[in-house]
């Protein structure tokens, strides 16, 4: 069986969704660093920050890095305060959000502050302790990170700057995800109103139209996750629940195809696959059911499109390529479900990670795209395919959990809880396998392995029941059910769990 359906919500409301919660690169004021100026130094360092963001934007970031590294070069030898200070920002934000190097990115965003007080430039100021209180959020300083946004928002305000005040009221609704959803969502309404104020040329507009992008994104993903945790919710709460993500997902991808942004359109398909998937597994009528499992493969195929014309979106495009496989395999297309997973599996295998968190992300996704095509093998009676699959699956993931102790980024935390889940659900898939196959002692062991597995996780109630199941679902095939139901109620405590975690931020950061 496939039990990663809430585990991959959890990402994409931490991959997907939402989004890139401090401030866009473009909000630092691209659009007039190119503004003519009779020094070709500093024209030449204005047009390598813009071609940095563009390369950034295009999941680009090491070349991204290099071009705002030379820029800071020469604003500093031709002593431009101004755009030293919005260089040292676009560094920190490549710090923090593609390279997970926190303390880092604090180091530059502080000197990126230090200036602009100096200068008394109160843009770069507000959004330098935006990003100070982003950075601080990711490292677990909650109180930090809510202080510095709330300075940035004080300098916004009394400056009238409504873009600048739009992205930090964003800020702090990332900051309260999953621990106050009434002040995110107040947050994210004052983002969106304080935003219709803002004015601006063409250029401006559209990185407008872009931050309200990431803000309805944002809000429809808070209605999804209500709706994905609230299992026993009836169906009137769900349909309004699921409504109003719906209408705010779509709004975000009209934005998105308005502006002509290609990957912000592939995040909003994704994003409305996730709805339909979820919406399908409610609903008792398998006419619905079967529209809304329509719905979410035919956005998953529109995502896959966009995303597989651009080789810097790999991990897009593999990542739809999963989501594509579990709705085939909870729809029984095992074939279709098994070619997607096989696509996922290929592309994650020439991805290149860009830091020691990131390779953990994608080890961990490897894991669980074995795990994904074992369980079909499992389910169609190939059990020695199933053997030869979950077996890696067991070795990279055992691989992962030793590699994360060596990592400090406290997103380690998610992964970390995944692995051991998954590690142990293999276990119990290869408990049963084995028993099929009549190899009784390597089923007994691996059921004995999977009991004496340790979760370092508050699963007291889940853990008294996980003998009985195994050892019933090795006598049976009608154990699918049952662990199925026990599986959801563990992964949906992972998910409210792991909502509060600084690496939700980060997984809301690249949308």
């Amino acid at each position: 069986m496939i039990y990663r359906w809430q585990s991959l919500t959890l990402l994409s409301l931490v991959f997907y969704l939402i989004f890139p919660i401090p401030f866009d690169l473009q909000s630092v004021g691209i659009s007039q660093v190119l503004a003519q100026n009779s020094n070709p130094r500093k024209a030449e360092a204005d047009k390598l920050i813009k071609q940095g963001y563009e390369l950034d934007d295009n999941n680009q970031p090491q070349a991204a890095l290099q071009a705002f590294q030379t820029a800071l070069s020469i604003y500093q030898e031709i002593k431009d305060k101004h755009g030293e200070s919005k260089a040292l920002n676009f560094i920190g934000i490549i710090y923090s959000d593609d390279f997970d190097e926190y303390n880092q990115a604090i180091t530059y965003y502080q000197q990126a502050l230090e200036i602009a007080r100096k200068i008394n430039d109160n843009t770069l100021e507000a959004k330098a302790l935006n990003n100070l209180g982003l950075a601080n959020f990711r490292l677990g300083n909650s109180q930090h990170a809510i202080e510095y946004c709330k300075q940035g928002l004080a300098v916004a305000q009394r400056n009238k700057n409504y873009e600048t005040e739009a992205i930090v009221l964003k800020s702090l609704a990332a900051i309260y995800f999953g621990t106050d959803t009434d002040k995110e969502l107040n947050f994210l309404g004052q983002s969106l109103t304080v935003l219709e104020k803002a004015s601006g040329n063409a250029e401006d507009k559209l990185r407008q139209n872009k931050l309200k992008f990431s803000i309805l994104i944002h809000m429809g993903n808070i209605y999804y996750f209500l709706c994905g945790a609230k299992k026993q919710a009836d169906d009137s709460e769900r349909k309004e629940l699921l409504d109003k993500s719906l209408k705010y997902y779509q709004n975000g991808l009209k934005i998105a195809q308005e502006v002509g942004d290609r990957p912000k359109q592939g995040k909003a398909l994704l994003s409305l696959g996730d709805l339909y998937h979820l919406n399908s597994q409610y609903t008792k009528s398998s006419e619905i059911v079967q529209q809304e499992s329509a719905k979410a493969i035919e956005s998953f195929q529109q995502a896959i499109k966009i995303f597989t014309t651009n080789k810097n979106f790999r991990s897009q495009a593999r990542l739809a390529y999963m989501k594509l496989g579990d709705v085939y395999y909870r729809w029984s297309k095992k074939e279709e479900a098994l070619k997607a997973y096989q696509e996922a599996l290929n592309i994650i295998k020439i991805e290149v990670p860009i830091s020691p968190y990131n390779k953990l992300e994608q080890d961990v996704q490897q894991g669980l795209i074995l795990i994904s095509i074992g369980n079909i093998y499992a389910n169609t009676s190939q059990y020695e395919q199933a053997l030869v699959t979950y077996k890696p699956a067991l070795e990279t993931l055992n691989l992962a959990l030793r590699e994360a102790k060596k990592i400090s980024t406290p997103a380690k935390q998610i992964q970390i809880l995944i692995i051991q889940l998954k590690i142990e659900e293999i276990y119990g898939q290869l408990c049963i396998v084995y028993k099929f196959m009549g190899q009784y002692e390597a089923s007994k062991k691996a059921c004995q392995d999977s009991i004496n597995f340790d979760i370092n996780f508050p699963l007291t109630k889940y853990l008294s029941n996980k003998s009985k199941l195994l050892n019933k679902a090795a006598k049976s095939p009608a154990y699918v059910k049952e662990v199925q139901k026990l599986q959801d109620a563990v992964e949906s405590l992972q998910q409210s769990q792991a909502s509060r975690s600084p690496a939700f931020i980060r997984l809301i950061r690249k949308l």
